[in-house]
């Protein structure tokens, strides 16, 4: 053979093995065995309406129910008995509620509420020409914060973190020149909601009364 049969043939050798590098390089990568395909999620967007209610009922009715309100045996409280007793305002009423709009695992949304109200005083002081009525106002600001994280289960149930947080006053109608109560509420966690079905987030009491946080999700179309 030729040296010039040997550059030629080693020429050949080195094109080909070049194209081979290049041809290679251009095809995908198989999917190793056992790698998860990809799949979007079927509630992406979905959007969750919240609403938030804060009841009480007084502890007389629900002892003579023989109903423990705060969800121990062997009779917790359920939605079914706040309910029944919410037929009659002498034995149970709503005291507020709140909304929350948010959308499936996309971060927290928060919505909150304030107000102000004003406790009028008014009193005599002397003058110079004789007694005068002053009228004093004191301003009292109240209002309540509810976040919410929904994370959409399946077309049935949710699972919801939740924080509320409220903060108030009681007015004394029959004492005016008292300060009034200030009263705050705080509940917060995480709960399963099936859609449309109202559900007992959280409760405590006092000497008098028991109070309940209770939440209801809905799916918006």
């Amino acid at each position: 053979m030729t040296a010039k049969s040997k550059v030629a043939i080693v020429a050949i050798l080195l094109l080909g093995g070049a194209f081979m590098w290049v041809a290679g390089a251009g095809t995908a990568r198989p999917r190793l065995p056992g790698a998860p395909d990809q799949q979007a999620d079927p509630y992406e967007g979905t959007t969750v309406l919240v609403e938030a209610f804060v009841v009480e009922v007084d502890l007389a009715e629900l002892y003579e129910m023989d109903v423990n309100p705060l969800g121990k045996e062997p009779h917790c409280a359920s939605v079914e008995d706040i309910l029944g007793c919410l037929r009659s305002p002498a034995k149970a009423r709503v005291l507020l509620g709140a909304k929350a709009v948010g959308i499936h695992e996309t971060g927290k949304n928060q919505t909150r509420q304030t107000e102000t109200v004003y406790r009028t005083r008014t009193r005599t002081i002397g003058a110079p020409g004789g007694p005068q009525r002053s009228v004093d106002y004191t301003a009292y600001e109240y209002g309540q914060t509810l976040t919410i994280l929904p994370e959409v289960r399946s077309d049935r149930a949710v699972t919801l973190g939740y924080d509320f947080d409220y903060s108030g006053v009681r007015m004394d109608k029959q004492d005016t020149e008292r300060p009034p109560d200030t009263v705050s509420w705080s509940w917060n966690g995480s709960v399963s909601l099936e859609f449309g079905q109202p559900t007992i987030a959280g409760a405590m009491q006092d000497e008098e009364d028991a109070i309940f946080f209770i939440l209801t999700a809905h799916i918006l179309d």
